[in-house]
C-alpha cells in the first residue's frame, strides 16, 4: 500500500451512479472550475467547512467502508479500528493511482443526544458510504480519521453534491471570482433540497461574519428575496443572522472572526452541528466556570436544533445553575421550540426563584401547558399556589382545570412524563 501522498486534487474514481446525482442541485460549475490550474495558490477559504475540516484534511475522499476490525488490545484504546475502504471519487489530495486505503479510527462519533453522547464510527460487517476527511496516521502507514460525512439516503446524496461543489470551489485561485461564485452558489442553494438548504444558510452566514464584502448589491437582495422562503427554523435562523452581518458590515472587520481563544476559534471553524455538540459536551464537562463563560457565548451563534440540544444536555447533567441563564435566553430566543424547551428545562432545574418567572408564562398559550407541568415539577408552596390560581384564571376551560386538578394530585409524580 502506497503511503499518503502531498499532491494537489487530481484523481477521481468514478461511481455508476454519480452523473444522475449531479442532476440535485444542477452544480454544472464543476466543469469548468476543474479547468483551472491545480498548481496556481488557492484563494482564501469562503466556507466553514473549507476553513475547517476540509482545509486540515490531507485527503479527503467519497469512499465505500468495505471491512472494519476492532484492534483494542486489553486496557487498550477505546473504539480503536483499522477499517478497509473503496475509494469512489477523490475530492481532495490524492491516492496516486491507488483504489484502497486504510484508514485508522480511534475514538467514538459524538451525537447530539444527551443520553448517548458516542457510537462507534463504524459497525463490523455493515458496508456504508462516507465522505472521509483524512490525515496521516503518526506511522505513515495508514490515514487517520478526522472527521465524515454519512453519504445514505437523501440527505446523504445532498452531502455529496455539496462535497462536489466545494471542491470546485476549493481550487479557484481568484479571491473575488471565487467569492462572488460561492455566494452566488450558495444562495442558489436555499432552494435545494433540506440539507443543502440548511448548510447554505449556514454558510451564507459564515461568509457573511468573516467576510462581508463577498457580498455586494445584488447577492444581498438574492438573499433578502430568499429569506422570507426559509422552510426550517435553522436555515431561518442563519439567514437572518447573515442579513444582520451584512446590515452591520461597515462596524466588521473583514480579517476573519477575530477570535484568540480556542474553544471559542473552535467553535466557528466546526463544520457541522455533530462537531459544535461535541465541543459544547466537553464544555459541560468541564465544569460550571467554563459553561459560564463559554455556553452562552455559544448560544448566540448556534442555530435552533442545536440551542433545542443545549438546553436538554444541561437537564441531563442537572445543571441547576443554569436556571436563571435559561430564563434570561427565553426573552432573547425568537424560535418557539426552543422557547418551549427553555420553559420546560425550567421545571427540571429551576426553584422557587423561577416561580415567578414561570407564572408570568401563563399568560402565553404557546407555553402555558408547560409552563404549569414546570411548575408542578418545581412543587414548592409557592409553585402550588401559583397553580391554584392558574385554575381560577380566565383562560383554565374545564380541560385545562381538570389537568391542573392531576397536576396537584399525590400522584403526579408518579404518573407525570419527562
Amino acid at each position: 500500500m502506497r503511503r499518503p501522498s502531498n499532491q494537489q486534487p487530481s484523481s477521481a474514481i468514478r461511481s455508476p451512479g454519480r452523473g444522475r446525482m449531479r442532476l440535485g442541485l444542477g452544480l454544472v460549475l464543476l466543469v469548468a472550475l476543474s479547468a483551472r490550474s491545480v498548481h496556481a495558490e488557492a484563494a482564501p477559504p469562503m466556507t466553514g467547512l473549507e476553513a475547517g475540516a476540509w482545509g486540515r484534511a490531507l485527503l479527503v475522499v467519497h469512499a465505500r467502508v468495505m471491512k472494519v476490525t476492532d484492534i483494542r488490545g486489553a486496557g487498550g484504546a477505546f473504539g480503536r479500528q483499522l477499517v478497509q475502504c473503496a475509494a469512489r471519487e477523490v475530492l481532495k489530495g490524492s491516492l496516486g493511482g491507488e483504489e484502497t486505503l486504510m484508514v485508522m479510527v480511534v475514538g467514538q462519533r459524538p451525537t447530539l443526544d444527551p443520553a448517548r453522547p458516542s457510537v462507534p464510527y463504524f459497525r463490523e460487517g455493515l458496508e456504508s458510504e462516507h465522505i472521509l476527511f483524512l490525515g496521516r496516521d503518526a506511522d505513515g502507514q495508514a490515514y487517520r480519521l478526522e472527521s465524515l460525512l454519512d453519504t445514505d439516503g437523501a440527505a446523504g446524496r445532498e452531502r455529496l453534491l455539496y462535497a462536489q461543489a466545494l471542491a470546485g470551489w476549493s481550487r479557484m485561485t481568484d479571491a473575488d471570482a471565487k467569492a462572488e461564485r460561492v455566494v452566488k452558489d450558495l444562495v442558489r442553494m436555499l432552494s435545494a433540497g433540506p440539507w443543502t438548504r440548511a448548510q447554505a444558510a449556514r454558510e451564507i452566514a459564515w461568509l457573511a461574519e468573516s467576510r462581508p464584502q463577498a457580498f455586494d448589491k445584488h447577492a444581498e437582495l438574492a438573499l433578502r428575496r430568499a429569506a422570507p422562503l426559509a422552510t426550517g427554523s435553522d436555515q431561518r435562523y442563519f439567514t437572518r443572522k447573515a442579513l444582520d452581518c451584512l446590515a452591520a458590515r461597515s462596524d466588521r472587520p473583514s480579517g476573519g472572526h477575530g477570535e484568540s481563544d480556542p474553544f471559542r476559534r473552535a467553535y466557528l471553524e466546526a463544520e457541522d452541528p455533530e462537531a459544535r455538540g461535541a465541543l459544547l459536551r466537553r464544555l459541560l464537562e468541564g465544569g460550571d466556570v467554563l459553561v459560564d463563560k463559554h455556553a452562552w457565548w455559544a448560544w448566540a451563534r448556534a442555530e435552533p436544533s442545536l440551542r433545542v440540544w443545549l438546553v436538554e444536555a444541561l437537564v441531563a447533567e442537572r445543571r441547576t445553575g443554569a436556571a436563571s441563564a435559561l430564563a434570561d435566553a427565553y426573552g432573547r430566543d425568537e424560535d418557539p421550540e426552543v422557547r418551549e424547551r427553555i420553559v420546560w428545562a425550567l421545571g427540571h432545574l429551576g426553584t422557587d426563584a423561577q416561580v415567578g418567572w414561570l407564572t408570568g408564562r401563563l399568560d402565553s398559550e404557546a407555553v402555558r401547558r408547560v409552563a404549569l407541568l414546570a411548575l408542578a415539577r418545581i412543587g414548592s408552596r409557592a409553585a402550588r399556589t401559583a397553580l391554584e390560581g392558574a385554575r381560577a384564571a380566565s383562560y383554565a376551560d374545564e380541560g385545562l382545570k381538570a389537568w391542573i386538578d392531576h397536576l396537584l394530585s399525590p400522584n403526579f409524580r408518579r404518573s407525570a412524563g419527562g
